[in-house]
Parts: structure tokens; sequence; C-alpha cells
């Protein structure tokens, strides 16, 4: 267990110190120690109301969803990743590409446990979103559910 400890006044600072040692421990295979450095940088975030504070802090989710992912959490990730589009959702326009990408790989994790009912749901939103974002003319408006299509 690390002791959360405030290394200046800014949280920013703060938070990415604990980030880039969370990274640190994931590339050396530490995951255990990974997720406890990610968790720190995520309290240190806090209650984040600008939205460039809050797109910054949807890459602390960004790198839990992978740690939990690497250690086989797909409860977890899965979590962490729904979390990470929230904080999109909440940033970015419905028709950011970064935005629909997200809900489409999060649809992809539904496919890979096996939960089709959520997988489909959420396909029919990126299909929504898609539309909305590049008329009918895109690709994917048109593209079977059960396909693997990169938006």
């Amino acid at each position: 267990m690390i002791n959360i400890i405030s290394i200046n006044d800014s949280f920013e600072f703060t938070a990415g110190f604990y980030m880039g040692i969370g990274k640190v421990c994931y590339v050396q295979g530490d995951l255990d120690s990974a997720l406890e450095y990610y968790n720190a940088a995520f309290w240190w975030c806090g209650d984040i109301y600008e939205a460039s504070e809050m797109y910054k802090l949807s890459y602390v989710y960004i790198e839990l969803e992978r740690a939990y992912l690497s250690n086989g959490n797909y409860i977890k990730a899965i979590e962490c990743f729904r979390k990470y589009i929230e904080l999109l959702d909440w940033v970015c326009n419905d028709t950011d590409p970064k935005l629909i990408r997200a809900y489409n790989d999060l649809r992809r994790y539904y496919d890979a446990i096996g939960n089709t009912d959520e997988s489909l749901s959420i396909y029919n939103k990126v299909k929504a979103l898609c539309k909305k974002a590049y008329g009918d003319e895109h690709a994917y408006v048109s593209f079977p559910a059960n396909s693997h299509w990169e938006v």
C-alpha cells in the first residue's frame, strides 16, 4: 500500500506524478503496483468540473482500464472504460470522433465477453452517432451489427 502524499499544491502535477509511476510499474509488468498508483492519481483528481481537467481525468480511467485488462479483470476494465466514456461525453459533443470510437471500443468489450445484448445496444448508439456526425453515406450506418468495422 502506498502513502498518498502531495508533491506540491497542483493536483495536475501530483496526479501526473502518480500516473507516471503507475505507467512505469505497468510497463515493468507490476500490475498491482500500477493499479495502486493509478488509483492514487485518481484520488488526487478529486472533484473536477472544468472541461479541460475532465479530459485529463479521463486518461486516468484509460490507464486503470489497461491495467485491469492486463490483469484479466474484464469487469473492472469495462467499469473504467465506461467512466472514461462518461467523461468524454461530458467534454465532447456527440459528433466527436473520439467519443464515437470509444463507444465502438466498448461495444467490442461486450462482444469479447459474450454480452451480445449490451453489444447490440451500444452498436445502435454508435450507428446513430455516426449518422449524426457523418450522414447516411457513412459505411457504419449501413454495416451489419456483427461486423468488426472500424469507425
